[in-house]
Protein backbone atom coordinates (compact mmCIF):
# COMPACT_ATOMS: atom_id res chain seq x y z
CA UNK A 1 0.00 0.00 0.00
CA UNK A 2 2.89 2.26 0.95
CA UNK A 3 4.22 2.66 -3.16
CA UNK A 4 0.26 3.16 -4.19
CA UNK A 5 0.48 6.16 -1.62
CA UNK A 6 3.42 7.12 -2.98
CA UNK A 7 2.12 7.44 -6.26
CA UNK A 8 0.98 10.70 -6.99
CA UNK A 9 -1.57 9.33 -9.70
CA UNK A 10 -2.85 6.55 -7.82
CA UNK A 11 -2.45 8.24 -3.83
CA UNK A 12 -5.10 10.75 -4.80
CA UNK A 13 -7.75 8.21 -5.70
CA UNK A 14 -7.38 6.57 -2.65
CA UNK A 15 -10.44 6.75 -0.07
CA UNK A 16 -9.63 7.23 3.63
CA UNK A 17 -12.46 4.01 3.56
CA UNK A 18 -10.04 2.03 1.25
CA UNK A 19 -7.12 2.61 3.12
CA UNK A 20 -7.65 -0.51 6.07
CA UNK A 21 -8.69 -2.77 2.94
CA UNK A 22 -5.44 -1.62 1.55
CA UNK A 23 -3.49 -2.94 4.18
CA UNK A 24 -4.48 -6.24 3.33
CA UNK A 25 -3.39 -6.40 -0.19
CA UNK A 26 -0.43 -8.80 -0.92
CA UNK A 27 0.20 -8.17 -5.01
CA UNK A 28 -1.06 -6.87 -8.04
CA UNK A 29 -0.32 -8.15 -11.00
CA UNK A 30 -0.74 -7.11 -14.71
CA UNK A 31 -1.48 -9.64 -17.08
CA UNK A 32 -1.23 -8.74 -21.01
CA UNK A 33 -3.76 -9.86 -23.50
CA UNK A 34 -2.35 -11.54 -26.48
CA UNK A 35 -3.30 -11.15 -28.89
CA UNK A 36 -4.63 -8.00 -28.06
CA UNK A 37 -4.16 -4.61 -26.38
CA UNK A 38 -5.95 -5.47 -23.59
CA UNK A 39 -4.84 -6.57 -19.75
CA UNK A 40 -5.91 -7.72 -17.12
CA UNK A 41 -5.13 -6.50 -13.23
CA UNK A 42 -4.72 -8.91 -10.72
CA UNK A 43 -5.31 -7.93 -6.89
CA UNK A 44 -4.11 -10.59 -4.53
CA UNK A 45 -5.23 -10.29 -0.79
CA UNK A 46 -4.43 -12.03 2.29
CA UNK A 47 -7.64 -13.71 4.41
CA UNK A 48 -9.79 -10.59 5.47
CA UNK A 49 -12.51 -8.95 7.17
CA UNK A 50 -14.56 -7.26 4.59
CA UNK A 51 -15.04 -9.82 1.47
CA UNK A 52 -14.65 -13.37 1.21
CA UNK A 53 -12.49 -13.10 -1.73
CA UNK A 54 -8.67 -13.60 -1.94
CA UNK A 55 -8.39 -12.66 -5.60
CA UNK A 56 -10.12 -9.66 -7.23
CA UNK A 57 -9.76 -9.28 -11.07
CA UNK A 58 -10.42 -5.63 -13.44
CA UNK A 59 -10.16 -6.98 -17.28
CA UNK A 60 -9.79 -4.26 -20.07
CA UNK A 61 -10.23 -4.58 -23.44
CA UNK A 62 -8.99 -2.27 -25.76
CA UNK A 63 -9.74 -1.94 -29.14
CA UNK A 64 -6.30 -0.25 -30.19
CA UNK A 65 -3.80 0.88 -27.87
CA UNK A 66 -5.26 3.73 -25.59
CA UNK A 67 -8.66 2.93 -26.40
CA UNK A 68 -10.68 1.45 -23.86
CA UNK A 69 -13.66 -0.45 -24.67
CA UNK A 70 -14.99 -1.99 -21.91
CA UNK A 71 -13.77 -3.67 -18.58
CA UNK A 72 -15.60 -6.34 -16.71
CA UNK A 73 -14.40 -6.47 -12.65
CA UNK A 74 -15.05 -9.31 -9.75
CA UNK A 75 -18.28 -9.28 -8.09
CA UNK A 76 -16.99 -8.15 -5.01
CA UNK A 77 -18.29 -10.70 -1.91
CA UNK A 78 -18.44 -8.36 0.92
CA UNK A 79 -18.98 -9.82 4.45
CA UNK A 80 -22.11 -8.56 6.53
CA UNK A 81 -21.60 -4.74 6.67
CA UNK A 82 -18.56 -4.63 5.45
CA UNK A 83 -19.62 -2.92 1.95
CA UNK A 84 -17.67 0.02 2.06
CA UNK A 85 -19.41 1.27 -1.41
CA UNK A 86 -22.92 1.32 0.30
CA UNK A 87 -23.35 4.62 2.72
CA UNK A 88 -25.14 3.74 6.18
CA UNK A 89 -27.94 5.59 6.75
CA UNK A 90 -28.98 5.84 10.68
CA UNK A 91 -32.97 5.88 11.09
CA UNK A 92 -34.59 8.39 13.52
Amino acid sequence: MRSMLNHGGIARLIQEKDRPILMYLQDVQCNLHNPGFGFDLVFAFEKNDYFKNLTLTKSFVLTRQNVIEKCDGTIIEWKDGKDVTQKKIKKK
